[in-house]
This record gives structure tokens, sequence and C-alpha cells, in this order.
């Protein structure tokens, strides 16, 4: 059997089910507004709220911290694929409520003795210097002198602007 959530385990699942909701109201208040029909969503008929608890805080955490890291990329391009203004603010409103509740869930995370960073950077112990200019393949040559911005155009450019 699992044991009963602790305090902050529950404060932090009420602050996710806060981010869930604002995310149901504004995207139901986008869709009416567009007129599309709402998805049909659970009811408390689908629930069995007296079920006992299948998963103890610690796996609950690693699963919320995995579904957060997903969220952020897709919301980013949701964002920056969206074409209108309220749209646009939505996303960017779910965006930092949910880099908030990251913060919080990693903080909660690393007081559970859970987090630990996924990459580690060592120390140099001195400066190192390229020596040959040719790390960077023939992009360094001067028939590429415009690497950054050959990058950013190529990144933002959007295949119908092109050919206009």
């Amino acid at each position: 059997m699992v044991q009963q959530r602790t305090q902050k385990v529950v404060e932090w699942l009420e602050n996710a089910l806060d981010l869930a909701s604002f995310q149901v109201r504004g995207a139901k208040s986008l869709l009416d507004q567009s007129g599309h029909p709402l998805p049909q969503g659970f009811s408390s008929e689908d629930l069995n709220y007296k079920a006992p608890a299948l998963y103890n805080d610690n796996v609950i955490l690693f699963v919320k911290y995995i579904l957060s890291e997903d969220a952020g990329p897709v919301y980013t391009i949701a964002l920056s694929e969206a074409t209108r203004s309220d749209v646009r603010n939505y996303y960017l409103t779910v965006i930092n409520k949910l880099v908030n509740l990251i913060n919080q869930l990693v903080m909660l995370m690393e007081n559970k003795g859970l987090f630990e960073p996924k990459i580690h950077l060592p120390v140099p112990g001195s400066i190192e210097k390229v020596q040959k200019q040719s790390f960077a393949g023939n992009y360094r040559e001067e028939t590429h002198g415009h690497f950054s911005i050959t990058i950013d155009c190529r990144r933002t450019a959007k295949p119908s602007y092109v050919g206009k």
C-alpha cells in the first residue's frame, strides 16, 4: 500500500491542477471564439476517487517531471506558430506558469534528494584555445563569412515566404 502524500507534494499537485484548469478554461474559450466543437473530457463518473493510490510520491514527481519536460517544447512551438494575438498571449501565459511549476518541482525533488542534473560540465584546469581554424569546417572560410546569419535565416524562414 502506498503511503500518504506529503504536504509539499500535495501543494505542488494542487498548483499543477491549477495550471491544468487554466489551460482547459483558456483552450475552451479559444475554441468557443473560433466556433470549434469542444472535445468531451472525463467526468466524475469516469474516475474512482476511493481507489487506493498506486504510486508513491517519488514516482509521481518523476512522471510529472518527464511530462513537464515534454510540455515545454510543445507550448513553445505552439506560441511561435500562433497567428492570433489572443492565442499567443494564452500560450505565453501557459509557458510562464509552466516554468514556475517546473521550478517548484525541481526544488521539491532536490529537497527529497531525487533530482540530479542530466549533464555535468567539468571545470577545466585552464583556458583552452582552438589552434586550427578548420575546427568549424568550411563555414570558417571566406565563402561562408555570414555563418550565423545563414543559420538564422534557414531556421526562421518559412517555406511559403521564401519565394515572395
